[in-house]
């Protein structure tokens, strides 16, 4: 497609710089789409480009096709990865999923299923619980930022706990293709691969457990990527949709096909739950996570620590020793011109934060030690 003799594409990459600039440094996609616009207006009389198009399509292509691909641009989170034990809940966007650091030995499984719907409808089994398993619920494909928190689970190094990635989608054109690029490259992540291990609806599964199925129209062509069984083929292929006078049905000019499919949805909340927990268990990721031998042993520290941390707090009174302290020791004043030049240095903060600083910079610690210890002594 031409306009003026130029391509979307090459217009697009040609005002991308500007249109960054203009918009900022740290950017929504969205954001520099609205600033792409009057450029094309303006130098090419491009009146519109579809915003699905700009952001699937061109902007990845530019990212990855420039000497200097733009830093800063973001997309929105799409998706949810679901801790399990601290519920904790990460949205997958791009900023989100550069930030986050994954606890270790916390969970050695992670589950992307295709639907967030599913999440209040599974949360009571608590199957990411009883199997330690991170559940990722997504909004259909998985996005760039999810397939890149994945590609990092799988590329931890010795210090951290290796992960499975299993994966859940519908019994559909683009439930099988969720999984694929899930797990492999695409034009939009060439260098993506991962392992996946599909537990998704497979149709000849259905086919076979008598599940309630439903009938879509398709005038797509299969994709040649896909690998279907026999029951899928006949399923997603389907029959020419014909009129009462028996003439094909056309959408946008292109044949429409009467085909099969069947969702998650199409399991009760005990079915898929169970359903779940029987696939994991036939590919043996059942058991508990328990750290190696030294890992535990920095824990088993850790929590004698805190243990006995509270034993002695039950013991000694510790609010009655500081207050104590606070009464007979002299301490310089924090006044308000004090805590406004502190924060002439640090513009960021707060006046908490100044009131925090300005106490622990004030305390003679040599000498309050001593105090400590000779109220410790004395009788109470």
């Amino acid at each position: 497609m031409a306009t003026n003799k130029v391509t979307i594409k090459a217009a697009v990459f040609a005002v991308l710089p500007e249109a960054k600039l203009l918009a900022g440094v740290i950017v929504a996609c969205r954001t520099l789409y609205y600033k792409v616009r009057p450029l094309l207006q303006k130098r090419y009389g491009i009146l519109d480009v579809d915003y699905k198009y700009f952001s699937t399509k061109l902007l990845p292509a530019y990212q990855r096709e420039a000497a200097q691909p733009l830093e800063g641009v973001y997309y929105k989170a799409r998706g949810e990865l679901h801790h399990p034990h601290d519920d904790d809940i990460v949205q997958l966007g791009t900023r989100e999923v550069e930030a986050y650091i994954p606890p270790n030995w916390q969970f050695d499984k992670v589950l992307y299923i295709e639907k967030t719907g599913l999440s209040a409808q599974l949360d009571p089994y608590q199957i990411g619980q009883r199997y330690d398993m991170a559940i990722i619920y997504g909004e259909g494909y998985a996005v760039e930022a999810c397939r890149n928190l994945l590609a990092m689970f799988k590329n931890r190094d010795g210090e951290q706990n290796k992960m499975t990635i299993f994966t859940l989608h519908d019994a559909d054109l683009d439930g099988y293709d969720i999984e694929r690029t899930l797990r492999s490259a695409t034009r939009r992540m060439p260098d993506h691969h991962i392992e996946v291990i599909d537990i998704g609806l497979t149709a000849e599964y259905c086919d076979a457990a008598g599940m309630e199925t439903e009938t879509f129209h398709r005038t797509a062509a299969i994709s040649k990527d896909l690998e279907l069984g026999p029951v899928a083929l006949r399923w997603f292929t389907g029959e020419p949709l014909m009129d009462a006078a028996g003439r094909p049905v056309l959408k946008k000019g292109k044949q429409v096909y009467e085909c099969t499919r069947c969702e998650l949805n199409a399991f009760s909340a005990d079915q898929l739950a169970a359903y779940i927990v029987d696939q994991l268990a036939a590919h043996g990721a059942v058991e508990k996570l328990v750290p190696p031998a030294d890992v535990l042993a920095r824990r088993v520290e850790t929590d004698r620590y805190y243990e006995l941390h509270g034993l002695v707090s039950d013991i000694v009174d510790i609010d009655g020793l500081a207050r104590a302290l606070v009464e007979s020791e002299e301490f310089t004043e924090v006044t308000e011109q004090r805590v406004r030049d502190w924060l002439d240095d640090h513009p960021t903060e707060s006046w908490r934060a100044a009131s925090e600083a300005l106490v622990q910079g004030d305390l003679d610690v040599p000498a309050l030690t001593v105090a400590i210890h000779d109220l410790l002594a004395s009788p109470r």
